[in-house]
């Protein structure tokens, strides 16, 4: 049998958001890869709450742990605000599922949320008459977010969240298991303001998996739309960073840690560390190999603004006008039944930032809209139908 570990981390990337277009960039992904996929039960009540943040950091802790217990780039994840889909060898899958038991765990016990965790094999979506391609998006070099086609994750979500067709497999957290590493991840940033007005949330699913076509066509509308350069409604700025003390992560950080007799001691560490980093940060103090100088410019290319995941999924800081002409494009093609979509405004973006190595540009940014993003925009593209 054909060793397909590497199947990730051997794809050539691309780098121009609109060749999402080109096949060639695509791979189809091996049988013996499963999808998993996480969310936050509840999370559009927990949102009404107030609780965003919290919603958005589980969500982004599943990335986080399995980042720390799998190589380097070597698997395809997507991040959505409440959760997150992976892509992982089933060599790998028992590691990680192990993982994320761990975080349903800290999730319930901490922050008194339901985090659901399913798993589909690749398999058995080809069986029930659906695919899927990978393709590989460079933010910087090194850093990569990935792209997916094909229609198994539209089903898979459907399968593991409804419990039909049968084939998915339900994790379920067990009490006492080992809280995951998830170090590196944090939310140390005030939220990031507006600079053109609004921040727009916005999801668009085509009706049609694999219309290369009419994704072709929303992308080049949007791009024209949003001054014909992507880059330029990305909702980071050099201007807007802003490291916060004590960080809105604090408390999730200090969760993970084992509360034995250095538990006290533990906390100071964190809490000193933070201040220490944010210090750097702050005024561009090197701290031996760490340049803040480079790191925030880094920060700013690695963000992660704009992904397809067979949805289009966009957070852009733009005008009322651009606002208002994404909506009339939105609806003149819902109205053709081509596609259906979702948006929410707010005044601000949160930044959730997952680090391995901030020394040698190693960290994504995953960068939502405030008050529910994208969460809440998948509401409105869901009572589309």
């Amino acid at each position: 049998m054909t060793d397909t570990r590497h199947f990730y981390r051997d794809l050539a990337a691309f780098s121009d958001f609109l060749q999402l277009t080109n096949e060639s960039h695509f791979t189809r992904a091996p049988d013996t890869w499963s999808v998993v996929l996480t969310d936050v039960r509840g999370s559009t009540k927990a949102i009404k709450e107030g609780r965003y943040k919290d919603v958005n950091l589980v969500g982004a802790a599943a990335i986080s742990c399995i980042s720390n217990v799998l190589e380097s780039g070597s698997f395809p994840f997507v991040f959505g605000g409440d959760g997150a889909t992976f892509l992982i060898s089933d060599g790998d899958l028992p590691l990680v599922v192990k993982q994320l038991r761990g975080l349903q765990v800290l999730a319930k016990n901490e922050f008194a949320l339901e985090l659901r965790v399913g798993t589909v094999s690749l398999k058995r979506l080809r069986e029930l008459g659906t695919d899927l391609q990978v393709g590989k998006y460079q933010l910087s070099p090194g850093n990569f977010t990935a792209q997916f086609k094909g229609g198994g994750l539209t089903l898979a979500e459907d399968m593991i969240k409804k419990g039909t067709p049968v084939g998915a497999q339900i994790v379920t957290p067990l009490e006492g298991e080992t809280s995951p590493n998830l170090a590196g991840l944090s939310c140390r940033l005030d939220p990031l303001e507006s600079r053109n007005g609004v921040v727009l949330s916005v999801l668009i699913k085509p009706k049609v998996a694999g219309d290369s076509a009419l994704l072709g066509e929303i992308l080049t509308s949007l791009k024209k739309i949003l001054n014909d350069d992507f880059l330029s409604v990305r909702p980071v700025s050099q201007g807007q960073l802003n490291w916060r003390w004590p960080p809105p992560t604090m408390r999730l950080e200090l969760s993970t840690q084992r509360r034995e007799r250095f538990w006290l001691t533990q906390w100071l560490l964190t809490a000193v560390g933070t201040f220490v980093s944010g210090m750097s940060l702050k005024f561009n103090i090197p701290l031996g190999p760490f340049l803040p100088k480079r790191y925030k410019s880094e920060l700013i290319s690695n963000s992660d603004f704009k992904k397809f995941d067979e949805t289009l999924r966009m957070t852009v800081d733009c005008t009322v006008e651009q606002e208002r002409a994404i909506s009339l494009l939105l609806v003149k093609m819902a109205e053709l039944k081509l596609i259906t979509y979702g948006l929410h405004k707010s005044s601000k973006a949160y930044m959730t930032c997952v680090v391995r190595s901030a020394v040698n540009n190693e960290h994504i940014h995953f960068i939502d809209g405030g008050d529910g993003g994208y969460a809440l925009a998948a509401v409105q593209l869901k009572n589309m139908g």
